[in-house]
C-alpha cells in the first residue's frame, strides 16, 4: 500500500514537467530581452566543473557571500535551513540527517567508532568526525547532494554528501578580505583571509578565523572560543600540472557541548517532563535553555592539526587527482557529571588520528563520453580514557577506556554514455574492504563489576553499484532517474553482544535508493524547478536502546536485584520515501524569492527485541516488537521560503532585505517509543511509554537581514536576526535523557572589507 501511494504522488510530477517542457520555449523567446535571469553556479559533485543544472543529482548549493552576510558560521545552522536536513550536535560532532537517513545512535560519544550517514568533507577529503563548524572561514560554497554517492566517493555514505569547498590561492591578482562580527552572548567572530601570488606559477592564500562567545544553556556550556588559521599554497607549473598543499591548525576551548533539561511543550509552551511513564506537567519553564540537573558544563581543550596536498595532472584522456591527508587531534575536557544519581567529577582525555590518500582519473572535457573511476585508502585510530571521581560516599570511582579502529579501502568507477544528444545513461560500481573494531573496559562506579567488550573486527566487502538515465526535455529541462546502493558500517555491535549470542556481530546497514528527478529553467531562465521523489529500502537498521537487567530474587538479602542484561541491540527493516521540490525566481532585477519543500515517510517495516525466556516466560513481558513505528529525523514536512529585495540608491550603493520563515511538522526525536524497567521492590519488569518528550511539535522558524553595500563593492555592512520568535528547538534526546536543542535567538552585525 504504502509502495502504490508513493507511485500516485510519482506519475502526475513526471506529467507535469513535460508539459512545463513545452512551455519552458516559448516562455523563453519572450523574456530573451530582460537583462535580469538567475545566476548559473559552478559545482564540483561529480569530480569536475559544471553547471549545478546539468547535474543529475539533488542537491542544493549555498555560496559563501549568503553564509557571511546572514551571520550564520556554523555548519549546523547553515545545513538546518535547508529542506530534507536536519542537524545534531553531540561530543562526537555534528550529525547530519539527509531524507530521514541519520545517524540514530542512542547516546553521544566522543568517539566517532561509526561511519557517518552523511560524510561532511572539507576539499575533497573525507573524514569519519564531523566537528567542521571550525572549518567554515574562506568558504567558496557548500554542496549538499541528496541520496548515496559510493560510486564517485571515497566513502560509502548512504544519506549523502555535504562539500565544504574553500577558496584556493590564484596566481592572476593580489586579494584580501576581512570579516567584524558581533552579537548577543558576547560573540565575536574575525574572519580573514590574503592572496598572494608570487609569481606566474607559485600563490600563496592564508586566512584566519576566530570566535569567542558566551554559552545559550543556563550553566554557560554550549558556548563558543575556537581558533583556526589556514595556509594553502599551490604550484602550477603549467596548464597541464599543479600541486595544491594545505595546513590547517585549529583550537576549541570553552565549556562546549551539553545537554539541557528535558521538557515536553504543550499549545506551544514549554514544561518540565519528570515522570518516566509519560507526561508529568510540574509547571510551565522559565527558560528551555535550562541545563541539565547536574551537568555543570565541562571545560575542554580540543586541538587539531591537518595537513593534506592535491595533485592534479592533465594527461590528455584525462585527469590524474592524488590527494593525501593526515590529521591529528587532542580532546581534553573535565567537568562534574551525575550518573545513576551519583556524582563525579570526570576527566576525559582522547587522542586520535586520520589517514587517508585518494587518487582517481576522471575524464577530459572533449572525451567522447565522462568517466571516472579511483582508488583510496583511509585508516583512523582513536582512543578515550575516562576517570570519574565520585562526590558521594558509598560511591565508587569510576574507570573507562576505550579504543576504536577504523581501515577503509576501496576502487569505485563511474561511466556517463551520450545515447543520441538527449538520452545520456550510466552505471558505476564500487568495491569496498572495510574492518572496524571497538575495545572497551568499564569499571562502573556504585559497585559495579568491571567489564571488558571485546570483538573481532566487523568486515564488510562487498559491492555497490549505480545505473541511472538522463533525458534532455529541452536546453533547460532534464529528467533523470537511477536506483543506487550504498552501506554503512556500524562499530556498535563489536562492543555489544546478545546475551543469547556472544558471537553474534552486527552486519552492516545496506541501502538501496530508487530515485527519479527533473531540473528545470522556464520564463528566459528566470523560474528554476527543480522536483526529486524517491524510495528507500534500507535492511539491518541498527537500533539500540538503554542497557537494563532483569530482576532476581537474592536468597540472602530476601530482595530483588538486578540479573543479566536484557537484549539492548537489534536491526531491522525500514522504509523511507518521499519528494522534494526547490523553486528560485528572479521577480524583478531586484526581488527573487526561493521556496522549498520536502516530504519524508521513515518507519520500521521489521524491528524486534528479543528478551530472553526468563522475561517472556517468568514476568509475562513480550518480545519488544517496534514495526509500523516513525523512526527519527524525518518530519513529515519541511517548508522554507527565502524573499530578498534590492534597494538601489542614487550613489551606486544599495540596501538588500532578506526575510526568511520555514516550516517543520512534528517531528520524531528518538525512535524508542517504549522502554523496559524493573522494580526492585516487586520484582515486576515493565514497559514505559516515553511518547511525550521524544516528539518536536511542528513549529516555525524565521530569520531577518539587512546588508548595505557601498557602491564601489569593497565594503558591506549587514545585520541579522535569527530565530526572530526565541523558539526552543529539540533536536535529539538519547535514551540517558540527555536533549540537545537548537539555537535560541541572535543577533548581531557583519562588517566585511575586500581589497
Amino acid at each position: 500500500m504504502k509502495k502504490k501511494r508513493f507511485m500516485f504522488f510519482l506519475i502526475p510530477a513526471i506529467g507535469l514537467f513535460f508539459a512545463l517542457g513545452d512551455l519552458s520555449s516559448t516562455a523563453a523567446q519572450e523574456s530573451a530581452a530582460e537583462e535580469f535571469t538567475l545566476e548559473e553556479i559552478t559545482v564540483t559533485a561529480q569530480k569536475r566543473e559544471e553547471n549545478q543544472q546539468k547535474v543529475p543529482i539533488a542537491m542544493e548549493v549555498l555560496t559563501g557571500e549568503d553564509i557571511r552576510e546572514i551571520g550564520r558560521n556554523d555548519i549546523d545552522e547553515i545545513l538546518n535551513n535547508i529542506s530534507s536536513v536536519l542537524t545534531q550536535s553531540g561530543d562526537d560532532g555534528l550529525r547530519v540527517s539527509i531524507r530521514g537517513i541519520s545517524n540514530d545512535n542512542n547516546s553521544f560519544r566522543m568517539i566517532q567508532a561509526s561511519a557517518p550517514t552523511v560524510a561532511v568533507n572539507q576539499d575533497g577529503v573525507y573524514s569519519n568526525r564531523s566537528g567542521n563548524n571550525q572549518s567554515m572561514y574562506d568558504v567558496e560554497r557548500v554542496e549538499v547532494l541528496f541520496g548515496p554517492q559510493s560510486t564517485l566517493y571515497a566513502s560509502a555514505t548512504p544519506g549523502g554528501i555535504v562539500n565544504i569547498v574553500t577558496a584556493d590561492p590564484k596566481t592572476d591578482k593580489y586579494e584580501g578580505s576581512g570579516t567584524l562580527e558581533y552579537g548577543n552572548y558576547n560573540l565575536l567572530h574575525t574572519e580573514g583571509s590574503l592572496n598572494a601570488p608570487l609569481n606566474d606559477s607559485i600563490a600563496l592564500r592564508v586566512s584566519f578565523n576566530t570566535s569567542v562567545r558566551d554559552g545559550y544553556l543556563s550553566n554557560g556550556s554550549a558556548d563558543e572560543d575556537s581558533k583556526s588559521a589556514r595556509l594553502k599554497a599551490l604550484f602550477k607549473t603549467s596548464d597541464k600540472f599543479s600541486f595544491l598543499i594545505t595546513g590547517e591548525i585549529t583550537r576549541m576551548g570553552g565549556q562546549g557541548f551539553a545537554s539541557a533539561k528535558p521538557f515536553d511543550t504543550v499549545d506551544g509552551h514549554w514544561y518540565d517532563n519528570m515522570g518516566p511513564a509519560g507526561l508529568v506537567i510540574d509547571g510551565e519553564v522559565d527558560d528551555p535553555w535550562t541545563s541539565a540537573a547536574g551537568n555543570a558544563g565541562r571545560g575542554r581543550d580540543q586541538n587539531r592539526k591537518k595537513i593534506t596536498g592535491r595533485i592534479d595532472w592533465d594527461l590528455g584522456i584525462g585527469i590524474l587527482a592524488v590527494i593525501p591527508s593526515y590529521t591529528k587531534s587532542i580532546n581534553k575536557s573535565a567537568g562534574t557529571t551525575t550518573d545513576r544519581g551519583a556524582n563525579f567529577y570526570t576527566e576525559d582525555n582522547g587522542f586520535g588520528s586520520e589517514k587517508g590518500i585518494e587518487a582517481r582519473m576522471t575524464s577530459s572535457a572533449d572525451f567522447a563520453f565522462k568517466w571516472i573511476f579511483g582508488a583510496n585508502m583511509y585508516k583512523a585510530k582513536d582512543e578515550q580514557h575516562r576517570i570519574a571521581e565520585a562526590q558521594d560516599e558509598g560511591v565508587d570511582n569510576q574507570y573507562n577506556d576505550q579504543w576504536n579502529d577504523q581501515d577503509t579501502k576501496a576502487i569505485y568507477a563511474n561511466l556517463t554514455y551520450p545515447v543520441t544528444d538527449r538520452l545520456r545513461v550510466s552505471g558505476g560500481a564500487r568495491y569496498s574492504w572495510d574492518e572496524n573494531e571497538t575495545i572497551n573496559h568499564e569499571v562502573p562506579g556504585k559497585g559495579g563489576v568491571a567489564e571488558t567488550w571485546e570483538g573481532s573486527a566487523m568486515e564488510y566487502n562487498d559491492p555497490n553499484y549505480s545505473i541511472g538515465a538522463e533525458y534532455d526535455l529541452s536546453d533547460n529541462s532534464m529528467l533523470y532517474g537511477d536506483i543506487k546502493s550504498s552501506y554503512r558500517l556500524n562499530a556498535g555491535g563489536v562492543a555489544q553482544k546478545k546475551a543469547d549470542d556472544p558471537d553474534w556481530q552486527m552486519p552492516p546497514e545496506l541501502l538501496t535508493a530508487y530515485t527519479i528527478g527533473a531540473k528545470n529553467r522556464f520564463f528566459g531562465n528566470k523560474l528554476q524547478l527543480n522536483v526529486s521523489a524517491y524510495y528507500y529500502d534500507y535492511q539491518d537498521y541498527y537500533a539500540n536502546m538503554p542497557p537494563s537487567s532483569y530482576p532476581v530474587w537474592n536468597e540472602e538479602t530476601g530482595t530483588w536485584g538486578r540479573g543479566g542484561e536484557l537484549v539492548n541491540i537489534a536491526t531491522g527493516d525500514a522504509v523511507v520515501y518521499g519528494a522534494d521540490i526547490q523553486t528560485s525566481t528572479i521577480i524583478s532585477s531586484n526581488d527573487k524569492l526561493d521556496f522549498s519543500v520536502s516530504y519524508i515517510k521513515k518507519y520500521f517495516r521489521e524491528l524486534i527485541f528479543d528478551f530472553p525466556d526468563v522475561i517472556n516466560i517468568d514476568f509475562g513481558l513480550p518480545d519488544l516488537d517496534c514495526a509500523d513505528q516513525d523512526m527519527p529525523q524525518a518530519p513529515n514536512w519541511k517548508l522554507s521560503a527565502t524573499y530578498s529585495h534590492n534597494f538601489p540608491l542614487p550613489n551606486g550603493a544599495s540596501f538588500r532585505t532578506s526575510v526568511d520563515a520555514s516550516y517543520t511538522s512534528k517531528t520524531c526525536l528518538n525512535w524508542m517509543a517504549k522502554g523496559v524497567n524493573i522494580d526492585l521492590t516487586t520484582g515486576e519488569a515493565y514497559t514505559t511509554d516515553t511518547t511525550a518528550v521524544r516528539w518536536q511539535d511542528a513549529y516555525t522558524m524565521e530569520n531577518a537581514s539587512l546588508t548595505y553595500t557601498h557602491s564601489d563593492g569593497q565594503w558591506t555592512l549587514s545585520a541579522y536576526i535569527n530565530n526572530i520568535e526565541n523558539y526552543c528547538v529539540k533536536r535529539f534526546l538519547d535514551g540517558q535523557g540527555n536533549m540537545q536543542v537548537g539555537n535560541p535567538r541572535t543577533y548581531g552585525g557583519v562588517l566585511t572589507v575586500r581589497f
